[in-house]
């Protein structure tokens, strides 16, 4: 499976990304322009199948004025959790699979024009993010928990309370999410326990 990775990445992935100005570190795929880093990353899901694997393809944006907003010293090779925007590809292209699945029979010329065309989407939305401002504006929409601490501290300092406001009831409304799901788990439990011990 991994050759199978390494050959759609070799022939496939890494001409097209390259095209696009983005350098290659093994799997992990990265260009700098002016003030973001942009990078796309394919690590092989631990959840390996009889024949294949499972491969997330993880995007991500680091921005040097952030990091010099919050007081950090910039870095110059930004990985994971560096990124102030780090989603897998399906929040950018809107669809619900998570991972793509490349087994020992996959059919190459099928799986990479299946690739080409989530990048092709990855490439349009990257091309959107222009300013800190529009970067950030997604990062709150989106990153929910993930960067909270960083987040708000950006909109303290940018003092605008509409955004701020509309963060707050979003975390409002994922932690309801978190918790239901949370109720849901232990009356399960609950219910388990009374039926074990009825008799």
């Amino acid at each position: 499976m991994e050759e199978k990775l390494n050959e759609l990445i070799n022939t496939i992935i890494a001409p097209f990304l390259k095209s696009h100005g983005f350098k290659k570190q093994k799997q992990y795929f990265y260009k700098t322009d002016s003030d973001f880093t942009f990078s796309i990353n394919f690590p092989v899901d631990r959840e390996y199948t009889e024949n294949g694997a499972y491969v997330w393809l993880i995007c991500g944006i680091y921005s040097a004025e952030f990091e010099g907003m919050m007081g950090r010293k910039i870095k110059p090779k930004s990985r994971g959790y560096d990124n102030i925007f780090s989603h897998n590809f399906s929040t950018i292209t809107g669809t619900g699979d998570e991972r793509l699945l490349i087994e020992k029979t996959s059919d190459l010329d099928v799986l990479g024009k299946e690739m080409i065309d989530i990048l092709d989407k990855i490439m349009a939305f990257y091309s959107t993010i222009t300013t800190l401002d529009v970067l950030m504006n997604h990062c709150l929409e989106h990153n929910y928990l993930v960067h909270h601490e960083d987040q708000l501290r950006y909109l303290a300092m940018i003092k605008n309370e509409e955004k701020s406001e509309k963060y707050l009831e979003k975390i409002k409304d994922k932690l309801y999410q978190i918790s239901e799901r949370a109720y849901a788990v232990y009356s399960q439990k609950l219910e388990k326990f009374k039926a074990e011990y009825s008799s």
